[in-house]
């Protein structure tokens, strides 16, 4: 029997008056509630939505405290609040608690920008509570805001744009609960609370369609401007082309571009407001891997989502779920997601395929077609990845499908309205084609166990041993929500001609689902498990706190990225969005690719992988401890290859970890009394990396600049570098007395002769004082970046690039007191921008204010 055979009783106008108008406060109380729903392990265990079990039960030196004494963690979702976000949120509260803007991270990377990364969003106003509460409470709150608030926003959007508050309803919990919400909401904070914001701006869009000039401007500014501060810059281009895209198809169904204008009057101030953030962060992305390498190869081949992977509308989990590790879909799960659940996707096939359709439901569909076009292996997606747009090039191809969820959403609204208005017909067909589709694809899967049972032997060839069976079975059980939700739908269809009862069915099984996909996802954690203390961190922190030298892990004594920082401890190691190019080509020579042909990783430095595998006394390990000043490494006890002594010193031990001192490490600073100047990396890698680079009469800097521009009286200690054959010669007529190590010490034992002492060291400014017998160069082996400025006694002096990576300062003869600082490109223009457009915004305010009241006083 057909299901539209029992619904042909007309439902007339019952439901629209009762709950035609439902309220943004209930629609925060009913977010709120079933936030809550989905966050009860922090209601009834205090447990926090932040990876902290995943820390201490896979990274050390937490594992072996913790080892058979936690919960096994999630086994890939949110590590990058540990490794990376977590760490670098408490970085930045504690310089902000001391009124000191952040500008410089000296612990990751051997030095790396801070505020100029975007992904600190350190002006966004809603982290400004981690000044106010402890960072994991602040943490839990942000994380619970960002369904909340992306819930509220795409609501007042809605209600804006159908007639029924229940659709706005049902379309705002379609946004909330999707699976790039639910995915961005605990990992990073950043990428979450920058999306929020989208459908804001486009409900700033619609009141500016309305003739609400004055609110539609403040809030598309705001939402623009809020958005853009989070942080997750791929994610704000998208809310202000949607924003864009919506003034554009209005002025194309109504043929008027004022709409246009207004909102890029919008987008303007937006971005004069929040110039003091991305200025620093645009120019600092010109000198990073990220945008030097433009389109890497790999984005096409492995982040593009092939087509298939949309059956995941209907099935969220049909490819697996990361949590539980049986995920074996395309690309990084987080990702490639575009679904919103089973239920919307039914009510937006119902508002595609009704008549009568609402404006805004063509919207939604070419706004979701757009982000398939752009997110799926395609013709069209592969030739705009080949253009290698600016900017454009940087963001994974794949978070295009954001557009899909957005688009779906707009159109489970708009089917929403259609079944209210009672459209029932089209609401069974559809549902009875998604309960056939479920019903295929068991039938399917029976008939392949069905062939592995009776004629695999036969014909010789088996699914099963080619690993389908896991992949089957993981699409099964998953699917059994779905399927579960649309069944107990249909029956209730069924079994009652009360389309009360339907509707109230529909969209309580819709809340369900999408709370129960979040539950799925959400991960929590002891809050005990918080970057504990360990004798390793104490320790390292004990021996390195005066003279700041760099700690290195290898093997299964490796740290993991960004989390020696959270102890305040220097790593030349780091993975982060932005980082020095120079480091990556540093870091990549000595991982042995030579020639250097652009393979920077894009987001990642590591050193221990590297060095395991070229051994400790092979040259150029020596020659990068030395550089880097990695006085510390951890080493596994059962390791296979123990640092030799005398010049690895074993100084203490825990379990499975031993720590060796490095005894060569180059000190923080130090004087050189002669330079060449390089500009091909290669040529001065080399060099650098040349066993006999210590070995010379005199001390040497390579600085990447041009020979003229070096200044007399430093003009005459050096010149042009045209090729590395003196010191290979060198090394040569040295034979077999030549020692790295021997070569390395003589060069410290040397460095006495000109002392340099670090007074002050900050993350924005550090000051030196160099007792010079000589003109030469002062070497701070941090890693060097555009934006760093030096006084040499009052008197400004210029900062190379040396050593590939490095910073160095020249300086003549005798006692001199000097003085670093960091202040990124951009950020003094960039703030100047800022203060004139909102001293600007708020005169139109007041002007506009001024000019009502006079109006009312007076008249027109």
């Amino acid at each position: 029997m057909r299901i539209t055979s029992k619904v042909k009783q007309e439902f007339g106008e019952l439901l629209l008056p009762k709950f035609k108008k439902i309220g943004p406060v209930w629609v925060v109380l009913i977010l709120e509630l079933m936030t809550l729903a989905a966050y009860y392990p922090l209601l009834m265990w205090g447990k926090v939505p932040v990876a902290f079990d995943w820390g201490v039960n896979n990274y050390q030196p937490w594992k072996v405290d913790f080892l058979n004494t936690s919960q096994p963690a999630p086994k890939l979702a949110g590590h990058d609040d540990v490794r990376i976000f977590y760490p670098q949120r408490k970085l930045i509260i504690e310089s902000l608690k001391k009124g000191v803007i952040p500008y410089w991270n000296p612990y990751e990377f051997s030095g790396n920008v801070l505020m100029a990364n975007s992904q600190t969003a350190i002006f966004y106003p809603l982290f400004w509570i981690f000044l106010l509460l402890p960072q994991i409470g602040a943490w839990t709150l942000m994380s619970f805001l960002v369904p909340v608030m992306a819930g509220l926003g795409m609501y007042l959007f809605l209600r804006r744009v159908v007639n029924h508050d229940l659709a706005a309803v049902v379309g705002a919990l379609a946004w909330a609960y999707s699976e790039v919400i639910i995915t961005r909401s605990p990992d990073g904070l950043v990428a979450g609370h920058t999306l929020i914001w989208l459908p804001w701006v486009v409900w700033g869009v619609e009141k500016l369609r309305r003739g609400e000039n004055g609110g539609g401007l403040l809030v598309a500014v705001l939402a623009q401007s809020l958005s853009m501060t989070a942080g997750w810059f791929q994610f704000t281009c998208y809310t202000y082309l949607v924003g864009g895209m919506y003034g554009m198809y209005w002025w194309w169904r109504e043929k008027d571009k004022s709409l246009v204008v207004k909102y890029g009057l919008a987008s303007l101030m937006s971005l004069g407001i929040t110039a003091a953030h991305w200025l620093p962060a645009y120019l600092a992305l010109q000198w990073t891997p990220r945008g030097t390498m433009g389109t890497p190869v790999e984005f096409a081949r492995e982040h593009l989502m092939p087509l298939w992977q949309v059956v995941t509308l209907a099935v969220p989990h049909f490819f697996g779920q990361v949590i539980n590790g049986s995920y074996f879909g395309t690309s990084e799960y987080k990702e490639g997601v575009m679904t919103v659940g089973v239920l919307p996707l039914l009510l937006a096939l119902v508002g595609l395929t009704s008549k009568n359709k609402l404006p805004v439901l063509k919207f939604g569909f070419w706004l979701m077609m757009f982000g398939l076009v752009m997110g799926t292996n395609n013709p069209i997606a592969v030739m705009v990845l080949k253009l290698n747009l600016p900017i454009v090039s940087t963001f994974l191809p794949n978070r295009w499908l954001v557009l899909v969820t957005v688009g779906l959403s707009i159109l489970a609204a708009a089917g929403m309205e259609q079944i209210l208005r009672n459209r029932w017909k089209v609401f069974g067909k559809w549902l009875e084609i998604i309960v056939a589709a479920f019903g295929g694809f068991y039938a399917l899967v029976a008939g392949m166990y069905g062939y592995e049972k009776v004629l695999a032997g036969g014909l010789g060839w088996s699914f099963f041993e080619h690993g389908w069976e896991r992949y089957v079975m993981v699409a099964v059980n998953n699917s059994w929500l779905p399927f579960i939700l649309v069944v107990v739908l249909m029956l209730v269809m069924l079994g009652t001609k009360r389309r009360l009862w339907v509707v109230g069915t529909l969209v309580g099984l819709m809340a369900l689902g999408q709370v129960s996909r979040a539950h799925q996802y959400w991960y929590f954690s002891d809050p005990a498990h918080a970057f504990p203390d360990n004798p390793i961190w104490t320790y390292l922190d004990d021996q390195t706190k005066d003279n700041r030298a760099r700690v290195l892990g290898i093997s299964y004594s490796r740290f993991t990225s960004d989390t020696p920082s959270y102890y305040g401890l220097y790593s030349p190691e780091g993975v982060d969005a932005l980082y020095p190019i120079w480091y990556g080509e540093f870091t990549n020579f000595y991982d042995g690719l030579f020639p250097y042909k652009g393979e920077t990783k894009r987001i990642e430095a590591s050193f221990a992988e590297a060095l395991e595998r070229r051994g400790w006394t092979d040259p150029m390990t020596v020659n990068m401890l030395a550089h880097l000043g990695v006085e510390y490494v951890v080493v596994p006890k059962d390791h296979g290859d123990m640092p030799p002594e005398p010049d690895y010193s074993k100084v203490f031990a825990y379990q499975w970890h031993s720590v060796y001192r490095f005894n060569l490490a180059l000190p923080k600073v130090y004087f050189v009394t002669s330079y060449v100047t390089s500009d091909w990396p290669d040529l001065t890698l080399e060099r650098v990396f040349e066993p006999e680079f210590f070995g010379q009469l005199k001390s040497q800097v390579v600085l990447a600049t041009d020979s003229e521009k070096i200044k007399e009286p430093w003009r005459s200690l050096g010149g042009q570098l045209k090729d590395n054959f003196d010191l290979k010669l060198q090394r040569y007529l040295e034979g077999n007395k030549f020692n790295d190590f021997d070569t390395l010490a003589q060069f410290e034992k040397n460095l006495i002769n000109n002392p340099v002492e670090v007074n002050q060291y900050e993350g924005n400014r550090m000051e030196l004082m160099v007792s010079a017998r000589s003109n030469g160069f002062v070497v701070v082996g941090d890693t060097f970046f555009p934006g760093w400025q030096a006084e040499v006694d009052g008197t400004p002096a210029p900062v190379y690039r040396a050593n590939g990576t490095f910073r160095a300062v020249p300086v003549k003869a005798g006692e001199h007191r000097i003085v670093m600082k960091f202040v990124p490109e951009g950020w003094q223009q960039g703030k100047m921008v800022s203060m004139i457009t909102v001293a600007g915004g708020l005169m139109m305010v007041g002007g506009w204010i001024l000019i009502k009241r006079l109006r009312a006083n007076y008249g027109p």
